[in-house]
């Protein structure tokens, strides 16, 4: 009986997370049983905050619940912050991962209205990414961001004659393809496109597009090969 619940419960995780696989065999039955039970437990924290088919764990702060648009079997972790308070919103497609920690910003400050944010499904936000819609992020299907990244779709102007924090934002959209990964650590500046199933090496500062089929890495990134 045991095995076919297991079975169950694996067919069910890899059809709602879009994988050909489920659970690793190694995973104890008493790990399963935990992990489900946080689930169930996810999910009901979803129901009631006004989230149906969402798993929420605890800490999670949502401002401008009328500008998200949620889809299904959205996870969002411990301590992830949705600003969605934008011309656009934030939207998160179906089967969206967020970890940790992660803070979406669909504007930089209420004086100024932002673009917002666009996650493709089954893409997952790593842990403590900072995604800054200024200028409008739009990210593709499939897409793997690792921890730490940060993706600023608007800049500061410096001229003279005033101080910084009084001129206004240089706005301009960054746009992630469909099955894009990006490695810890990575910084994406306003007005950069990155190509589908391109690859951003660790540590590195994105500041023009990055073509399709890519491997780069660097400070400033730089194609290195192609896949």
């Amino acid at each position: 009986m045991a095995k076919r619940i297991r079975a169950i419960l694996d067919g069910m995780y890899s059809r709602q997370r879009g994988l050909d696989a489920g659970f690793d065999p190694q995973l104890t039955d008493g790990e399963l049983t935990a992990f489900v039970a946080r689930k169930i437990s996810d999910r009901v924290r979803g129901v009631c905050r006004g989230l149906p088919g969402t798993f929420i764990q605890r800490r999670v702060v949502v401002l401008g619940r009328s500008r998200l648009t949620v889809g299904r079997s959205v996870a969002l972790a411990d301590g992830v912050m949705i600003d969605a308070r934008s011309k656009r919103g934030v939207v998160l497609g179906d089967s969206v991962t967020i970890d940790r920690s992660a803070i979406l910003r669909g504007s930089g400050t209420v004086r100024q209205f932002g673009e917002g944010i666009r996650v493709g499904e089954r893409t997952a936000i790593g842990f403590a990414n900072l995604l800054h819609g200024g200028g409008g992020i739009e990210i593709g299907r499939d897409c793997l961001l690792g921890p730490n990244v940060v993706i600023m779709s608007e800049q500061h102007r410096f001229e003279r004659g005033t101080t910084i924090r009084e001129q206004p934002g240089a706005p301009a959209p960054v746009r992630l393809g469909d099955d894009v990964w990006i490695g810890a650590g990575v910084t994406i500046l306003a007005g950069v496109a990155i190509g589908s199933r391109s690859v951003v090496g660790a540590g590195s500062v994105v500041t023009k597009d990055i073509p399709e089929d890519s491997v780069a890495f660097g400070t400033p990134a730089q194609v290195v090969r192609r896949r």
